[in-house]
Parts: C-alpha cells; sequence; structure tokens
C-alpha cells in the first residue's frame, strides 16, 4: 500500500522539448520561391547565349586595341581643273611613298565656294593666278617656307614678273604653268563651212552671229569664266578688259546674247572632250585643251584635226600656280612642289597637258609639235594685245557674274498658247 502510494506521488519523466520546425520551414521555402522567381526575370535567355572567344583570338584583339595608329601618309591637293596631267601624281606617289589625294575644281566660283564654306584643309593647292588675291586676303595661306621648296631659281623670270600682279612679293606663290584664251576648232568641220581662202584668226568667228552661225549645227562651246570671256568681248569692243563701268559690262554682255543662240554649252570641265569626241567643232578654250583633246582623239583612233588660235583681236594670259594653305604639312608640300619644279617633270606635265611651263630649262625636254608650235607655246614676252586674267573689284565682278549668270542659263523651251 505504502509502495503505491509511493509510486502514485511520483513525479511524471520529463519529454524532450519539440522543436519548432513549421515555422522556419516555411520562411525558407518562401525565401526559395522568391529567389526563383528573381532568377526567372534576370536570367539571360539561353538562346542568345555566346562562348567567349577563343584565348588566340582574345589576345590578338588586345593587341589590335593597342596597336598604335598607322602614320599619316597622305598629301592633300587642290587642284585646277587638270593642268598637272595623268602621269604626275602618281610619279610622286611611286618616289616620296606618300598617297595624293586630289580634289579637283574649273572655275573661279567653284574656288569661292569652297572658301565660304570655311574648309580649307589642304597641303598644297594649285589654283588660277586670279583666285590668289582672294586666298591670300581670306588669310587661308602660309608664307612658303624659305628652306623646304627647291628649284624657284630656274623660273622663266617674265613669267614670275607677270605672277607679281596677284602676289606682289611672291610671298605666297610659285608659278607653275601658264596658257592663253583663244579658240580651237575641227579643220575639217571649218573647211566644209569656209570658203578655202578664209583663215580663223579672230574672235568674229566666234562674236559675229553669221560667222558663229556657220558652227552652230557642229557645236559650238564657250568655257564657263567670267573673268576671262569677259576680258576678251571688252577687248574685243575697244574697251578696258578690266572696266568696272556698268554700260561697258552690259555692252559686253549684249555681244554674248547675239551669240547665245549658236553656242551649244557653256561648260570649262568637258571641253576636251566635247572637242575630240566631235561632239563640239569651235569653242572658246585655254590653249593646252586643243592640245589635249587632239591627243585624246588619237587614242581613240578618230585622230580629228583639231587646231588653236591666238585670236589677233587680244588675248587673255592665266597661270597655275602653287601654294601652301595654312593647314599644309610644309615639309611635305615643299617636297610635291620642288618635284613639280625639276626641269624633267615640268616637262612631262607640258607634254601630257599642252600648258606651257614657267620652268625655263623644262623647254629642252618638250615635245617639237608643242614647243615648235607659236600659238600653242609662244614665247611669253612676245605676246602682243595681251591681258592679264583678274579678278575686277568687288562691285565689277558681281556684275559680270550677274550678266553671265543670265547668258548661260540653259534656254527655255517656248510656251505654248
Amino acid at each position: 500500500m505504502a509502495e503505491k502510494n509511493a509510486h502514485s506521488e511520483a513525479k511524471p519523466k520529463t519529454q524532450p522539448p519539440r522543436l519548432r520546425s513549421a515555422p522556419l520551414a516555411g520562411v525558407l521555402s518562401a525565401t526559395l520561391v522568391l529567389a526563383w522567381l528573381v532568377y526567372l526575370v534576370v536570367a539571360p535567355d539561353p538562346s542568345n547565349f555566346q562562348p567567349p572567344p577563343p584565348l588566340a583570338e582574345q589576345e590578338a584583339a588586345v593587341s589590335e586595341a593597342s596597336a598604335p595608329e598607322p602614320p599619316d601618309t597622305q598629301l592633300r591637293v587642290l587642284l585646277w581643273r587638270n593642268v598637272l596631267g595623268p602621269d604626275a601624281l602618281s610619279e610622286f606617289e611611286s618616289e616620296s611613298g606618300l598617297t595624293v589625294v586630289a580634289e579637283r575644281y574649273n572655275t573661279f566660283q567653284d574656288l569661292t565656294s569652297r572658301l565660304d564654306s570655311g574648309s580649307f584643309n589642304y597641303d598644297v593647292v594649285i589654283a588660277s593666278g586670279m583666285g590668289m588675291p582672294a586666298m591670300i586676303e581670306r588669310g587661308v595661306l602660309q608664307p612658303l617656307p624659305d628652306s623646304s621648296i627647291q628649284g624657284t631659281g630656274g623660273l622663266n623670270p617674265a613669267v614670275v614678273d607677270s605672277v607679281r600682279n596677284y602676289d606682289s612679293d611672291l610671298t605666297y606663290t610659285v608659278p607653275l604653268l601658264w596658257g592663253t584664251l583663244g579658240l580651237s576648232f575641227d579643220r575639217m568641220q571649218a573647211a566644209q563651212r569656209l570658203d578655202a581662202d578664209i583663215e580663223i584668226d579672230s574672235w568674229s568667228f566666234l562674236f559675229d552671229p553669221l560667222m558663229a552661225g556657220k558652227f552652230a549645227d557642229c557645236g559650238v562651246q564657250v568655257v564657263d569664266a567670267p573673268g576671262g570671256v569677259f576680258a576678251v568681248a571688252l577687248s574685243y569692243l575697244g574697251l578696258p578688259h578690266d572696266s568696272p563701268e556698268v554700260e561697258d559690262t552690259d555692252a559686253a554682255a549684249q555681244l554674248w546674247e547675239g551669240v547665245r543662240s549658236s553656242i551649244r554649252k557653256f561648260s570649262t570641265s568637258d571641253i576636251v572632250d566635247g572637242l575630240s569626241g566631235g561632239q563640239i567643232c569651235m569653242g572658246m578654250t585655254a590653249s593646252g585643251d586643243a592640245y589635249q583633246a587632239a591627243l585624246k582623239s588619237r587614242e581613240s583612233g578618230a585622230a580629228r584635226d583639231i587646231a588653236y588660235v591666238i585670236p589677233k583681236e587680244s588675248t587673255v594670259v592665266w597661270h597655275a600656280v602653287a601654294a601652301l594653305p595654312t593647314a599644309a604639312r610644309t615639309e611635305r608640300a615643299g617636297a610635291f612642289i620642288s618635284y613639280l619644279l625639276r626641269p624633267e617633270v615640268a616637262a612631262r606635265i607640258t607634254n601630257a597637258t599642252g600648258f606651257s611651263s614657267a620652268v625655263t630649262d623644262a623647254n629642252l625636254y618638250v615635245k617639237p609639235e608643242i614647243k615648235n608650235n607659236p600659238a600653242m607655246s609662244p614665247a611669253f614676252d612676245s605676246l602682243e594685245n595681251a591681258v592679264l586674267e583678274k579678278v575686277p573689284s568687288p562691285a565689277g565682278a558681281s556684275l559680270r557674274q550677274k550678266f553671265w549668270q543670265l547668258i548661260n542659263a540653259p534656254a527655255q523651251p517656248a510656251s505654248e498658247n
């Protein structure tokens, strides 16, 4: 009985406490679900996975990125027309290792547009002499370096004196070439339209409506150069070639208007092609244009007999000169100009273009068909009634340009009533 009571009064055994696992498991589960959702949102699309490039390619890319920039081997040239011929630039490239990047312009208005654009980033500019005063005034040229240009001592003194009209001290200018403005024509076409005893030696073949009309069917073309064409017209009329007077400019414009219907085109850039291809049979051209046209026609197998004359009334003398823009790299620019002044190089340019060289000794290597032709290659100081191509006063130039735009505008078809 006592044992029973003792047993009944004994304390129950203590059970080990249970862990509260249910709440903790819920938290962990929620965290895992949230992490999975985040991964699904931000994980990249397996279909877009690109394996890394091979180690060799990675090393090549690093090497290319760290390689130095290639050296600048260009010579940037602004070139008037094609006065240097096709081979002069390539020969210089072979000799110097430089690559000549040439941009061309045809008229003084083209040059003015480039100046107005504010971008004149060239090493050398080879321009018409009449363009020099505008470039000097605008401050886009630098003085010629004393040491980097060789060969100026071999220039024709008469040509040099003439170029001083553009740059009195030759601070910026190196004379290269010169020529005249005259009449080019196809002898066969002329013989078919004129009496046998008529010699083409006058501007009247262009300015006389009757004479100009004889060539209208086979094509008459005039260079697009107000500075030259107005000087010629004014001289033909017995007026000062550089007259600033409105009435004189008007008289010259009316002279052109009188033969406008016989003129097929006013263009400089394609006048050589027109003569050589037979699209035109007469034109007011630069001296070398006729030579180049004859050369080109022979190469094509046509062999047209293309002649050039300096009319007896007057001619306009023009110059092609070299200068250094302010952006020029003087060492390479000087090397290029020095190359052009070598007598044998200067002669090759003349032989390719027909334009006369300013380098005296170049004549030793010039082809006889050029140097023995008094119209193509006259003695510079023997030219009679020659006037220098120059830009008149700003007001006069503007007036001539306005008249010229009216003259060479394409003819409008007659309206139907």
